[in-house]
């Protein structure tokens, strides 16, 4: 049985007069990692701070590898073997990952010997199979390989418990699955991992147990990390899930809007389609050789004409992106920083320019359009895009289709940038886009966003035809089937 490394009871921590966290039980095991999520941020930041020593309990009390631990800042955390990974952890971007590892690390034994620091990176990185050089300049790292430094770099400083904080299954992508790899060869030599994040599905991928924080206290008891993200959702609402995850039955337009054929491969790749005016279409797949083809290669497929589609009865040859536009047709992937977006230009400019530089309206109203976008989200014209966070830019983008009302909008993994409680507050967004009569096909690996906006699901596999569901039918539906 694995010895329990922390626990936290009955925290409390009120902070200008409000209690920002209220009776917060917690333990983590040696060996085992753990995901904090909440809806709001607030809540991990709470907490983290709270087991870091940044802020003070106002009752309950922290027990490590059981002792009582009073910690009341982050050397003193550090003493008490808890190390936290994020951006604010300390680097030296102008030093090599060698003098961040020993040379100027005294928690690591703070030998000045280049030599023997040299032989002992490279001993670490064989460890952790990881390419890295131990000359490398810190500010030449990118995203990924500067939270796997500070990893290395709690390890060696005798961290028992690694808090790791400000990392997403976006930032970290194409590489969960290395990422994953230094979490388990860490917590193989004993070290407790706990990782705060509002990613459902990166916390499922990484993790041993999931807890789930509501309003600054536990949302029930421990989740097993193999659950569904629905399930992790509902559990984080509470009460405010039934109105952000509600489906109500639209009146769908009387004409049919789109007619799709297209294949995906062998005997059974064909299928084809149908769109109503304002209908919402999920394609799902369980299966990771074809679970990613879906859009994007409907995309390539629709701006090579390389696909029988109708649309509004009138045959469609489009042979690039600014063909289906002149159709109506806009698409919306998972990276917008290469979709219709300009970052070296302002909001104002964006506003103004529809996608690859047509006009969304004479510039006489552009400045209606720029008032009415500060209006509503609080965004100077001025403001340079690339200051944007990722959900600004949505809101931006999503602002610019639903001026352009588009007649067919195709998406895939239209919110990959964004953690799952911020994808729930965009919904509306594409809601309204569809009560505008335009169709929407959207390709997606999450349950929670075809629960919440799709009227019909099609589910593919790769050895027989699609099924088709209503949404009724597929929230009723066992998953798990798919994996027979």
């Amino acid at each position: 049985m694995k010895k329990e490394s922390l626990r936290l009871e009955q925290i409390r921590v009120i902070q200008n007069g409000a209690k920002i966290l209220d009776n917060i039980r917690l333990n983590v095991f040696s060996g085992e990692i753990l995901s904090v999520i909440s809806q709001n941020n607030s809540d991990l930041t709470a907490l983290l701070n709270t087991m870091t020593g940044r802020y003070v309990l106002d009752a309950g009390y922290i027990i490590q590898n059981g002792d009582p631990a009073d910690i009341k800042s982050p050397d003193e955390a550090a003493r008490f073997g808890i190390y936290h990974v994020g951006n604010e952890s300390k680097i030296l971007s102008n030093f090599s990952i060698e003098e961040n590892l020993f040379s100027l690390n005294t928690n690591s034994g703070f030998i000045i010997n280049t030599k023997k620091n040299i032989q002992r990176c490279v001993g670490l990185f064989e460890k952790f199979d990881l390419e890295f050089h131990p000359h490398t300049i810190v500010s030449e790292l990118d995203y990924f390989q500067t939270v796997i430094l500070k990893l290395l770099m709690a390890y060696v400083s005798g961290a028992s418990i690694i808090l790791v904080s400000d990392v997403s299954s976006e930032n970290l992508s194409p590489r969960f699955d290395k990422f994953k790899d230094v979490l388990l060869r860490l917590s193989s030599e004993g070290i407790s991992i706990i990782v705060f994040s509002g990613d459902v599905d990166l916390s499922r991928y990484i993790s041993d147990r999931i807890c789930v924080i509501r309003g600054g206290a536990n949302a029930g008891n421990f989740i097993p990390a193999e659950c569904d993200s629905h399930h992790l959702l509902r559990v984080a609402y509470g009460d405010k899930f039934k109105d952000i995850f509600r489906f109500t039955e639209r009146e769908l337009g009387p004409e049919r809007l789109l007619e799709c054929g297209f294949n995906y491969g062998g005997e059974n790749g064909a299928y084809s389609f149908s769109l109503q005016e304002g209908e919402i279409l999920g394609i799902f797949s369980i299966e990771n050789d074809i679970k990613n083809f879906s859009i994007k290669d409907l995309f390539r497929a629709i701006t090579k004409n390389k696909i029988s589609l109708k649309l509004r009865e009138k045959i469609l040859s489009v042979r690039g992106i600014s063909d289906a536009m002149d159709e109506g047709i806009l698409f919306l992937q998972d990276d917008i920083e290469n979709l219709f977006i300009f970052n070296n230009l302002t909001v104002g400019q964006n506003l103004a320019l529809l996608f690859y530089n047509k006009t969304f309206f004479p510039f006489k109203h552009t400045a209606y359009i720029e008032n009415e976008f500060f209006t509503r989200y609080g965004l100077p014209p001025d403001t340079v895009i690339s200051d944007l966070t990722a959900r600004q830019k949505y809101e931006l983008l999503l602002y610019k289709y639903d001026l352009f009302a588009p007649a067919l909008l195709v998406c895939f993994h239209p919110f990959a940038q964004l953690d799952d409680f911020v994808k729930s507050e965009l919904y509306p967004y594409f809601l309204s886009l569809a009560r505008k009569g335009a169709g929407i096909v959207l390709s997606t690996s999450n349950i929670s966003e075809i629960v919440a906006l799709c009227d019909r699901v099609m589910i593919i596999h790769k050895d027989r035809r699609p099924d088709f569901f209503s949404n009724s039918e597929f929230r009723t539906f066992d998953i798990e089937n798919l994996y027979d």
